[in-house]
């Protein structure tokens, strides 16, 4: 094994122990009075500057937890309470990336072309910005002439900055839970959406940098005790591209190669957070093409959706982690976040079935399909629809 490449495939069973352990993918919804979004900065800088706003934070970390552990889930996480809600400098997509050095943030967009668009193309990066500036999937404030609102300009040479900061969360989160705990968030490449290259004149270059350092949090992640690590939206939305065209063998390879220079030698369970938001369905949007070339990517589980597609693609997704990556484990979304209706715990159990008939279920991980986007009552109903799910297949087997 090359020095400093990732072990074989960490298993769901040595890492979780339950078969068709049940989570949630992240975000969940915060309890009405913890308002305050930390933008870029770390715990300890607002500790320093208002010890008030570190305890409510504490304490709605605390509350979220136990939301998760009285529902029943296996694995739980902080409920990302670090993500902006009203700010989009530290949301979602941003919120480790704003804490990056060597960039330059701007309100508006500079002159020049995101550095993502010449890796997945020109015509690629449109169909992306095209289908989502109709949706508030992702950027806050989403808009065709300057896309998103809030760009960077990278001036010099990227370094860590104040990437500690989410070890700093994580680090705050994992006394109050007994349970085993995940830290979510989304994929470093995600950020060269918005960003434009003014240092190293090579898009790949400013890519794979971006993967260096976020790699030195990582591993700080993990040796804090983190021990399950999921990216969310990786490998720059090429599940996006791959069903709105032929994507080339060489821009795969590339930002195959980014994601692996990103996790290399993390001492964690891997988890790949593929998903469409709410678009997934009505275009007809399957992870088909994208699980045929992760052969060489070294992540440990898949995480697909299948709760907003009501399973159309899960056959075709299946087979092809069947032929071309089964040495990963699978978790599939058999909730949706936008569906807003009480759900029968028969509709997500009738997808865990059809999963099992390709995946043992000591491989198969259940979640949600996204963060939660709705209130807090609405996301324990759905959590406990997902366990009584579960539930339900685990008493039939």
């Amino acid at each position: 094994m090359a020095e400093g490449s990732r072990e074989a495939t960490k298993k769901l069973s040595d890492y979780v122990g339950i078969p068709l352990a049940t989570t949630h993918v992240g975000r969940y919804p915060r309890p009405e009075w913890y308002n305050y979004d930390f933008e870029d900065r770390s715990p300890s800088e607002v500790q320093a500057h208002d010890s008030t706003i570190m305890e409510r934070y504490k304490d709605a970390v605390k509350v979220v937890l136990k939301d998760q552990e009285s529902i029943g889930l296996d694995i739980v996480n902080d409920g990302c309470l670090r993500y902006d809600e009203r700010s989009a400098v530290g949301e979602w997509w941003f919120n480790g990336f704003c804490r990056i050095g060597g960039l330059k943030r701007w309100t508006g967009k500079p002159e020049g072309d995101p550095v993502i668009k010449s890796l997945i193309t020109p015509e690629a990066w449109r169909n992306v910005v095209s289908y989502y500036s109709n949706f508030s999937h992702v950027p806050p404030t989403p808009d065709l002439q300057g896309w998103p609102q809030i760009w960077y300009t990278v001036e010099e040479e990227i370094s860590f900055g104040k990437l500690d900061a989410l070890v700093e969360f994580f680090n705050l989160s994992k006394p109050y839970t007994s349970k085993k705990m995940k830290f979510s968030a989304a994929d470093v490449v995600l950020g060269g959406y918005p960003l434009i290259d003014r240092h190293y004149h090579d898009d790949a270059e400013v890519v794979f940098a971006l993967a260096k350092q976020y790699n030195r949090m990582l591993t700080r992640l993990a040796s804090s005790g983190c021990r399950i690590i999921q990216l969310d939206w990786p490998l720059a939305g090429l599940h996006h591209v791959a069903n709105m065209m032929p994507v080339k063998p060489e821009t795969w390879r590339k930002l195959i190669a980014a994601f692996n220079e990103e996790v290399k030698g993390v001492d964690a369970q891997i988890w790949m957070h593929f998903c469409f938001g709410r678009i997934g369905n009505s275009l007809g949007l399957s992870c088909t093409e994208t699980i045929k070339q992760l052969a060489e990517c070294k992540a440990d589980v898949i995480q697909i959706e299948c709760a907003n597609t009501e399973g159309r693609f899960l056959k075709d997704e299946l087979t092809a982690w069947k032929e071309h990556c089964s040495d990963k484990e699978v978790a599939i979304g058999v909730v949706s976040p936008y569906n807003l209706n009480s759900e029968d715990p028969e509709r997500p159990a009738g997808l865990i079935r059809r999963a099992l008939q390709f995946v043992e279920p000591e491989r198969l991980a259940i979640t949600t399909d996204e963060g939660f986007r709705i209130t807090r009552p609405r996301a324990e109903e759905k959590l406990r629809t997902l366990v009584k799910a579960v539930s339900m297949v685990r008493t039939a087997r």
